[in-house]
């Protein structure tokens, strides 16, 4: 999505964006060109990455990393920095910044994590400019900084043109991060409860983590003849999955800030259950456009599965209504507007406060 961002800056508003990001995966090269923008990974240190290793080995690694991004700002010379929801790199780059009389704005992309949060709390008082992707974002932050005000611009997508491919069977796809906050394992128990007698039924799953405890899971439920994992896909493959898709669930148990694969698939007219939690309140309108349920429900994310396998005429209409809907609200041309107004203000605000002309 931040790659289409910059594209659409580029063509319409003549902003040319260059992008750090962590090399959190050791082949990501340290320059390149993605999509006609420099791209420039920086090492940072993940929490508890050194554990007994002291203080001296982290302590490297964060000079290190502030002389990477010290040395993309020279080169660069940006007129300002979006600093997005990478949490490790808020610290150092708003630093860096201020040092530079650089205007920036941070960009919540989720509720505060636990482990980072007294840390997190000052960096996004002294923030200029806090924008967030939802409501529930900005509620979340409120709960932590009362007197700290955020600007809500939801994230968007790509309109593709791109329509649901019907298959033999019933094919439900989980995507994302394989981790317990994303609740795959509540998706699969409810899958295996389902109450429909479905021939040639699929499960398809996306992404990277704890796949071995999927695996096992999926052994135990007695699901495992039906499984397909297959591990990290590009984008292209992903949307391909998508769009074969009868149902997409996104099953998370504790928060999303927006989550693009409910609007993924909903641009593609497939419907989604979903948890009603986070941004997914927004992303989705419960029996409108998807079907929202309880976190962490396996009987009420059964019943939503069932219904839809039960009512394919109903499915049809809420997969058409909620790509209408994401052409309508979520479009990356109305994003690249709202983030183009932010960037104009925040330069012209914040170099009268440095004093650079």
């Amino acid at each position: 999505m931040v790659s289409e961002l910059a594209n659409e800056l580029r063509e319409k508003h003549s902003v040319e964006s260059v992008f750090m990001i962590p090399r959190f995966w050791k082949y990501v090269d340290r320059v390149q060109n993605v999509e006609n923008s420099r791209v420039y990974g920086v090492d940072i240190l993940v929490h508890k990455e050194f554990p007994g290793e002291g203080d001296l080995l982290p302590a490297r690694k964060v000079l290190e990393s502030i002389r990477q991004i010290d040395s993309v700002l020279n080169i660069e010379k940006p007129d300002l920095i979006h600093i997005h929801g990478v949490y490790t790199l808020f610290k150092l780059s708003s630093h860096l910044a201020r040092k530079y009389k650089i205007p920036f704005i941070h960009h919540v992309h989720g509720e505060l994590p636990i482990h980072g949060e007294q840390e997190l709390l000052p960096i996004l008082n002294e923030s200029p400019c806090l924008v967030v992707v939802s409501q529930e974002v900005a509620d979340n932050l409120k709960t932590h900084l009362p007197n700290k005000d955020s600007l809500i611009i939801r994230n968007a997508i790509k309109i593709r043109n791109l329509e649901r491919i019907a298959g033999d069977g019933y094919r439900i796809s989980l995507i994302g991060r394989l981790e317990p906050q994303k609740g795959f394992h509540v998706a699969l128990d409810a899958i295996s409860r389902l109450k429909s007698n479905i021939e040639n039924l699929e499960i398809h799953i996306v992404g990277i983590g704890d796949h071995l405890f999927l695996q096992a899971l999926v052994e135990e439920l007695n699901i495992a003849h039906l499984t397909y994992f297959h591990g990290r896909c590009s984008g292209e493959e992903t949307m391909e999955i998508i769009r074969s898709s009868d149902l997409v669930v996104v099953p998370s148990t504790d928060t999303e800030g927006f989550s693009l694969i409910a609007a993924e698939a909903a641009s593609m007219s497939v419907p989604v259950v979903a948890s009603k939690v986070g941004g997914l309140s927004t992303t989705i309108v419960d029996g409108v456009t998807g079907t929202l349920v309880p976190p962490s429900d396996v009987s009420s994310l059964r019943d939503a599965i069932d219904f839809y396998i039960s009512n394919p005429e109903t499915a049809k209409a809420h997969g058409l209504a909620a790509k209408s809907r994401i052409q309508d609200e979520f479009s990356i041309d109305k994003y690249a507007q709202r983030m183009k107004v932010v960037y104009d203000r925040e330069i012209i605000r914040q170099r009268s406060e440095f004093n650079v002309t």
